[in-house]
Order: C-alpha cells, then structure tokens, then sequence
C-alpha cells in the first residue's frame, strides 16, 4: 500500500503508544552502635565507627538493590523460549567455544530488530573470558581487555561484569531492557536513641533509605548463555 505510483494519494502509517505505570517503593536497612565502640575507635584507633558504618549501609543497600535489578533481567531473558545461544562447561569447554555462543545469542536479539548494547557477566566469567586467544594484539581489534585485566569487549559489544551477578548465566541485552528509576537518592537518619525492655541502651542507631523501582516492558531485547 505505500507503492501507489505518481501523483496519487499517500497512505497514513499507524502508531498505537501504550503506558506503564513503574511502582516505586523504599529499601531500608539498619544498624546500632555501642557508645564504647565510637568512643574508643576515635580515641585509640583515630577511626569514626560513625561514618565507616554508614559507609557500610551504603554499600549493602546498594548491592541488594543492584541484585534485584541483574536478577530481574535475567528472568526476563529465561522466560523466553529458544533463548539461549548455548551452553557452556566451564570445566572442559574452550575458551572460544564460549565466544561463539556469545555470537549466537548477540544474533537472537538482532532478530527481533533490537540492537544489542553490551555483554553481562559475573567477574568470574569476565577473566575466564579474558583468557581467549583472540585478545592478543595480532588477534581480533573488536575483541579488548579492560585496564583491570578483565574481558572489555567481544564481539563488538562491551562487557560489564558485577560481583551481583551470578557465575551460571551470561546475558547479551539492549540498554532499554529494564527501566529504573531513583525517586529518592539514598539518605541517612539518625542518631536514634537505643531501647531494651523500655530501658536506654548506650547505643546509636542510624539506617539507609531509598525510593526506587525498575520495570521491564519487553522482554524479547536479551538472550542469554548459560555456563554450566
């Protein structure tokens, strides 16, 4: 129909918009702190037990929010039928063997007319990768390691590795896969005082907060390999 020849009318395309509505919700996490301990780290160790722990909040806060959002793109990618570009033993398989599966699965999302935007793995399988011949410097000019050592990029596309994400699967995804949001950035509060059977507690309690929420609309823009 977009074929009519000279001079006759032009046919109008078609777009339907649709919506999503992205729930936000808070992480919380918590921690007491004896008096005896902020007292002497700062009067022996020169330490602020203060700050290091909130530090540590952060820190946990931050990976558990991190591994809610790989493993939400991972089970997006698993429901998926013939998704796999393949399986790997990590045990026997060569090093290669492992890159051509990535090919497979980078070639699924093509398929489905998204452009894949990056490779993901756990640091784990980043230095196994890292060990493939083809990063040798006559090897492939698309095939890099990162300053740390670890496999930058294969096939093209960049490699993000994370401790959050587990050794068993690597998954080839579009940037767009899951939609995150901040609503709040994360903030401290406190000192709180401490309580025990109704009783002060010569303690101080602080905790972490953030208001996030992530949400996948199409699950087709990954594939996966798995690593046995």
């Amino acid at each position: 129909r977009s074929r009519k020849g000279e001079m006759t009318e032009i046919e109008r395309a078609e777009n339907t918009l649709t919506y999503a509505t992205l729930e936000m919700a808070a992480d919380r996490l918590a921690m007491q702190i004896s008096k005896e301990a902020i007292v002497f780290s700062r009067s022996q160790l020169s330490y602020d037990a203060v700050t290091r722990t909130l530090g540590n909040l952060a820190r946990l806060v931050r990976r558990k929010i991190d591994k809610d959002i790989l493993y939400k793109g991972l089970a997006a990618s698993l429901k998926q039928s013939n998704n796999s570009g393949g399986t790997c033993t990590a045990a026997s398989d060569a090093v290669s063997l492992l890159v051509q599966y990535l090919g497979v699965a980078k070639t699924k999302v093509y398929n489905r007319n998204y452009v894949p935007t990056g490779i993901l793995m756990s640091v784990t399988n980043a230095d196994r990768l890292s060990n493939w011949d083809g990063f040798k410097r006559d090897g492939f000019p698309n095939a890099v390691l990162n300053a740390a050592g670890f496999a930058g990029a294969v096939k093209g596309l960049p490699v993000w590795q994370s401790t959050e994400y587990p050794d068993g699967w690597i998954q080839v995804v579009h940037r767009e896969l899951i939609a995150h949001r901040v609503y709040q950035p994360m903030q401290f509060f406190g000192p709180f005082p401490s309580y025990s059977n109704g009783k002060l507690v010569g303690a101080d309690q602080y905790y972490a907060e953030e208001f996030n929420g992530s949400l996948i609309t199409v699950q087709e823009k990954s594939a996966h390999v798995k690593v046995a």
